[in-house]
């Protein structure tokens, strides 16, 4: 595939603004410097309720895909799951479904 001219100046411009970035003449600020400020920050989890494989091949549409049973499956189970999760369940035993 041949990359244009405007691709190509846009990553060198990108490249360069990320290299000057990092060459700044400031001394770095360590937790000791005066000017060090501290951040707190809060570190959550998200619990995953479900995990589904699906496969798309190369050549779909919008109406095969929604004709297909797999796909049907998949969109009932995932939407069962939302509307269970609006009402608290927080994994699929909780939810009361079935995978399958």
């Amino acid at each position: 595939m041949r990359k244009s001219l405007r691709t190509i100046a846009i990553t060198a411009t990108a490249a360069a603004a990320l290299a000057l970035a990092g060459c700044s003449g400031a001394p770095p600020i360590t937790p000791e410097s005066p000017d060090a400020e501290r951040t707190p920050i809060t570190v959550g989890v998200m619990p995953v309720v479900d995990v589904a494989q699906v496969y798309l091949g190369d050549q779909r549409d919008q109406l095969g895909a929604r004709a297909d049973a797999e796909f049907a499956s998949l969109r009932t189970h995932v939407y069962e799951l939302v509307q269970a999760a609006k009402k608290g369940a927080r994994t699929v035993e909780e939810a009361h479904l079935a995978r399958g």
